[in-house]
């Protein structure tokens, strides 16, 4: 008896390994293109929390710096924290206009009103750009 030989049946598993590496490499190139479009507000624009002082239970004093190009305007949410970290209120709004001295940082202090407990630290929640020159 002669055994009759099975049709050629391709490689699986080439296929597979070669079907996640196009999901893989679609999914970097898609993460690459929204972080450039987008910037989450950072690529032109940083902030930071240079000080916090605890001014009472129902408030905190914060400086915060903003870098930016001089003649742009930019809006910030500053978040005071708990000592667990969770919020314990935030300042909506708070505007950085453009630098008269053309510089690039800007400082600011401000005080956030803490309605849901005592703070004891603060964070810059999130800022962007809302005007350039």
């Amino acid at each position: 008896m002669s055994e009759a030989s099975a049709p050629a049946r391709p490689d699986v598993a080439k296929y597979v390994v070669l079907g996640i590496g196009a999901v893989l490499t679609a999914t970097i190139i898609g993460i690459v293109v929204l972080s450039t479009r987008t910037g989450s507000g950072r690529a032109d624009i940083r902030s930071r929390v240079i000080s916090v002082e605890i001014v009472s239970d129902r408030e905190i004093g914060v400086t915060v710096e903003v870098e930016k190009a001089p003649l742009a305007s930019a809006e910030c949410d500053v978040a005071a924290l708990n000592e667990r970290g969770a919020s314990a209120g935030r300042l909506v709004g708070v505007a950085f206009g453009p630098n008269t001295a053309n510089q690039r940082v800007t400082t600011l202090n401000v005080t956030v009103p803490t309605p849901l407990g005592r703070a004891k630290t603060a964070s810059v929640a999130t800022c962007r750009i809302t005007r350039t020159r």
